[in-house]
């Protein structure tokens, strides 16, 4: 039977061990290597952290704006479409930007988030522009609600989360 002193030793032993193990690859006699050190700016957290909030505030911003974009197509384009038909195009493009998110998600790991955000915000303004040109309500609902939502914008909002 082990005294009382030798039971504290041998746990204060086995809690060092468990809260600072060496390395598996350190021979006996050997110094382990040095911690790894952080070597990025103080600033590079909140600058991603400011980008994040920016991406997230254009794209939530551009689905919910959708009412400007309703108004001008009604009054000036579509004259001649219902406007519950119209509004079709702002319903269909809020919702679809969710279902790609998997799919960008894993599209950014990769790549990487820069190569992403470029790809989707290139190809938001080549959406924006085709739509610009557009005349037909089955070319606004490409344009807007699946070209520009589905994939361009899941590729850039989803992955900064």
């Amino acid at each position: 039977m082990q005294s009382e002193a030798e039971l504290r030793n041998e746990f204060a032993l086995s809690r060092n061990t468990r809260s600072n193990p060496s390395p598996p690859n350190v021979q006996a006699g050997e110094q382990p290597p040095a911690e790894h050190t952080n070597t990025q700016s103080p600033y590079t957290k909140y600058t991603v952290i400011v980008a994040a909030s920016a991406t997230l505030f254009v794209g939530v911003g551009y689905t919910n704006a959708f009412g400007v974009f309703q108004e001008h197509y009604q009054a000036n384009i579509l004259k001649d479409e219902k406007p519950d038909k119209i509004i079709v195009i702002g319903s269909t493009a809020a919702s679809l930007y969710l279902i790609p998110g998997a799919f960008t998600g894993r599209f950014a790991d990769l790549v990487g988030y820069r190569v992403s955000l470029l790809i989707g915000a290139a190809l938001m303004v080549v959406s924006m522009f085709t739509a610009s040109v557009s005349t037909t309500y089955i070319h606004f609902l490409t344009m807007h609600a699946h070209c520009l939502h589905k994939f361009n914008e899941s590729t850039v909002r989803w992955p900064s989360l």
